[in-house]
């Protein structure tokens, strides 16, 4: 399902943050040269689910920009399957004793579509040129002290203070690595179709806006030795091209895929599970790592910001019926009380007897004791895909029933993340949020103006610090713990559970990684080729 993106496999990393993970890395052995087991060739056309406004993955933070530029671009680190941080474009990562300057050696030799080399000064420029891109600094540019060239192949990167998610976060961004020079042309603008160049499997061959995306294989492609782990590994481009097809209707491209003309849809009808997965024609994917499904309150403008207004919002919600209302069957959804999904090493119950209360006389007294006198409360939500759709009319038929007025506005994807950004334009925003399997709490605080603040500022800028940069695990733990019940106490959002994608795909394609967030289609291949 398009939007679905938050990571369920995360069970081998509990003493991610209790050591260096910098240190793992420069320890790993020896690269293992991976044996080739697909075949080449073929087209593949996809049945996708929306357009992406453009292909800059630095400034578009939408599925679809995110989705097709992973082809095409490159990060300097990639999860594996076990959601640990893996160089990717990077060769090696050294850390100081104080744990504040980074030294990240680049794999040599790596060329850029355009046929130029990748070097230091293309990643100090692509990392430069995303912070600049957000309103306000994201959590590793506020603990940035300085990037810097040191060699040709060497970045030496300085932090404030200790920074657990380091990372993690060159892994789970949109810091993508462009060449040096597009960076400094678009520093400001979005890039043009002809400047879309990354280090990636398959480079960009056409983009007919609204319409389609064709990308075909980079034949210069420099790609790691080892084998395929997650997203880590050998990235092959097994085939001559990949289309992307853009239709909006989870049925069409159902349908399309069952005609036999796509081979891969994603985010079809869940309801359509049981007869897919009966057609010997036709595989029928779970895409495991899960998305968190929830509401975020806007807690600086507006109804939403009475403490009891949000309580009372959380008081109605009965969660069971908008998570079976939008996945249909048990397999795709679970109803998790949890911040972070119930397979990491952060699950905690703390705070979860405020969870799916569904109590609508209480809803109804708390509304009372905040004197809410019926104005409209927007509540914005995607579109796009049919799944969101209904949890918003969910969500939002349950609150109304309690004698909340709400604005429901339904918009496309890019319109929902461009409104989120200003407050004055929201109340509610009812959504999943984007993929991130290591600790932040960047989806508490999505603008400055409407993040949460707390009822004691102080001691919750205090408590949010200390799970941030805390280094050892249990203590980390407990701080996060403690946070959670606090967020539930509050209200900043309101956490409904977890769900799963759906993709149906021709049996005579192989190579699809169902165990990670995706799609993603470098290394899948024709059976018949």
């Amino acid at each position: 399902m398009p939007g679905i993106k938050k990571a369920t496999l995360f069970l081998t990393v509990v003493f991610l943050m209790a050591v260096s993970t910098s240190a793992m890395i420069s320890c790993a052995p020896a690269p293992v040269e991976e044996e080739v087991i697909g075949k080449y060739g073929g087209i593949l056309k996809i049945a996708y689910g929306s357009a992406p406004p453009s292909l800059d993955v630095h400034r578009r933070f939408t599925t679809a920009t995110h989705d097709i530029g992973s082809h095409i671009f490159q990060t300097l680190f990639v999860y594996d399957s076990s959601y640990l941080p893996r160089p990717e474009l990077a060769e090696s990562h050294n850390v100081s004793e104080d744990g504040l300057t980074h030294t990240i050696e680049l794999r040599q030799g790596v060329l850029f579509h355009d046929g130029t080399k990748m070097t230091a000064e293309d990643v100090v420029a692509s990392i430069n040129r995303y912070f600049s891109i957000f309103p306000i600094p994201t959590a590793l540019e506020m603990r940035t002290e300085s990037i810097e060239v040191v060699g040709d192949y060497t970045v030496e990167y300085r932090l404030k203070g200790p920074y657990p998610n380091f990372l993690d976060t060159l892994a789970a961004t949109s810091i993508v690595i462009m060449p040096n020079e597009i960076c400094e042309e678009f520093f400001e603008t979005e890039l043009t179709d002809d400047k879309i160049i990354g280090t990636g499997p398959y480079k960009l061959k056409a983009h007919a806006p609204g319409r389609h995306v064709y990308l075909e294989r980079f034949e210069g492609y420099v790609g790691r030795v080892e084998a395929p782990d997650g997203y880590f590994g050998k990235n092959h481009a097994f085939l001559d091209e990949i289309r992307f097809y853009i239709l909006p209707d989870p049925s069409v491209r159902e349908m399309g895929v069952e005609a036999g003309e796509y081979q891969f849809a994603h985010g079809v009808n869940f309801d359509a599970f049981r007869r897919i997965k009966a057609n010997p024609d036709l595989q029928a994917l779970i895409i495991e790592p899960s998305t968190m499904v929830g509401i975020l309150f806007n807690c600086a403008q507006g109804p939403t910001t009475n403490l009891k207004v949000r309580q009372a919002m959380q008081a109605a919600i009965d969660v069971e019926p908008i998570l079976r209302t939008a996945f249909v069957y048990e397999e795709f959804y679970d109803p998790n009380p949890a911040l972070m999904s119930r397979l990491s090493p952060w699950f905690t119950e703390a705070g979860s007897e405020f969870y799916d209360q569904a109590d609508p006389e209480k809803a109804r007294r708390l509304l009372e004791e905040a004197g809410y006198d019926g104005e409209p409360i927007i509540m914005i939500g995607v579109s796009d895909f049919e799944y969101l759709r209904n949890v918003n009319l969910m969500v939002a038929g349950q609150l109304e029933a309690v004698g909340i007025n709400i604005d429901l506005q339904l918009v496309d994807q890019g319109t929902f993340i461009a409104r989120l950004f200003d407050p004055r334009m929201w109340h509610a925003a009812c959504s999943v949020s984007m993929f991130t399997p290591r600790l932040g709490l960047e989806n508490l605080k999505v603008a400055d103006a409407a993040r949460w603040i707390g009822e004691d500022p102080q001691s919750k800028l205090e408590l949010e610090n200390k799970v941030l940069t805390e280094m050892d695990f249990d203590r980390r733990f407990a701080y996060f713990e403690q946070f959670q019940l606090l967020a539930y106490k509050e209200v900043p959002m309101i956490r409904i559970g977890e769900g799963r994608s759906f993709a149906v795909a021709a049996a005579n394609t192989a190579g699809f990684t169902t165990n990670m967030h995706g799609p993603r289609f470098y290394n899948v291949y024709f059976k018949n080729q």
